[in-house]
């Protein structure tokens, strides 16, 4: 048994060990669905012009969420999930992904003012066009947060990423060929401000320490800063994964706009840099459009 289907069990078990402690409340049901539409201008997470591809996807997911109320002020959630994405050129980039998640969440008083306190777990598997990026994940976020007016929040986040590869092809004799094990810490700050009835701006900032992939032609600062190396498909025979640690850094603003009481619209900017070592960098661009709807 995978270690991603061994965590699910555990989660649920002990989300539901809770939601059976919680005061007797009806049990609050929703559903969410969403559709995404983006482009990265740097797919590759290449340094160099020639090793730098860009490419455009369309994603969707839709979940179902069930929430305990635990008292005035707190509550404790299950939810489960299917996800996918469709590259439109490179293709071997398209994965499916099914996930499960639990979570906590506190107001630590009363009022439109209070702050609040949030933890959350989440085990995925996704299944790719490139075998060799198929994975199990596991994620924690912890989060605090508070609303200073009606019209400006803010909060702040930690979150610990861990993502187990199940492929280890060896190409280099004596380094690891599981790119794809990957783990990380996430610090971040958001601050949303509601223009009027319907739109809203965000603006977020985030700071990941840990593994990074980048993919690319084969040359030397690369390969000696690498501690693990694997073949890529999904850009031609040329390329290469490797694994490195680095420093990525990512500020992105959303501007949101609600289609009515369950749906909404959000047009998403983010650009991120990443530092690795030798002195490797790299910077990205993403753009989004997002519609979400919740029953």
């Amino acid at each position: 048994m995978s270690c991603a289907s061994t965590f699910v069990r555990v989660t649920f078990a002990a989300a539901a060990s809770i939601a059976a402690a919680a005061p007797c409340r009806a049990v609050e049901t929703s559903f969410d669905a969403g559709v995404e539409a983006a482009y990265d201008g740097n797919v590759t997470r290449g340094a160099l012009r020639d090793d730098i591809r860009t490419d455009g996807y369309v994603a969707a997911n839709g979940s179902a969420t069930l929430r305990w109320p635990a008292g005035e002020a707190e509550a404790v959630w299950l939810s489960a999930g299917l996800r996918a994405a469709e590259y439109l050129h490179f293709t071997r980039l398209s994965f499916a992904g099914a996930e499960a998640a639990a979570g906590w969440q506190r107001k630590l008083g009363l009022g439109l003012t209070a702050p609040w306190v949030a933890a959350s777990v989440t085990l995925a598997h996704e299944s790719y066009r490139e075998t060799l990026r198929d994975s199990d994940r596991l994620a924690f976020f912890l989060s605090v947060g508070q609303r200073f007016s009606e019209r400006l929040d803010g909060s702040l986040g930690y979150a610990y990423d861990r993502r187990y590869a199940h492929h280890d092809d060896v190409v280099v004799p004596g380094i690891s060929g599981a790119v794809w094990d990957v783990a990380g810490h996430t610090g971040s700050a958001r601050l949303g401000y509601a223009l009027d009835d319907r739109w809203q701006l965000d603006g977020s900032y985030a700071y990941r320490h840990g593994d990074v992939v980048a993919t690319t032609h084969p040359y030397l600062t690369i390969f000696v800063a690498s501690d693990a190396i694997g073949r890529s498909q999904a850009f031609g025979p040329d390329f290469f994964d490797y694994r490195l640690p680095g420093t990525t850094q990512t500020g992105s603003a959303t501007l949101s706009y609600a289609l009515g009481d369950r749906s909404a619209l959000d047009f998403t900017y983010a650009y991120a840099f990443t530092r690795a070592v030798q002195h490797f960098e790299y910077r990205g661009e993403l753009l989004s459009a997002t519609w979400s709807y919740r029953y």
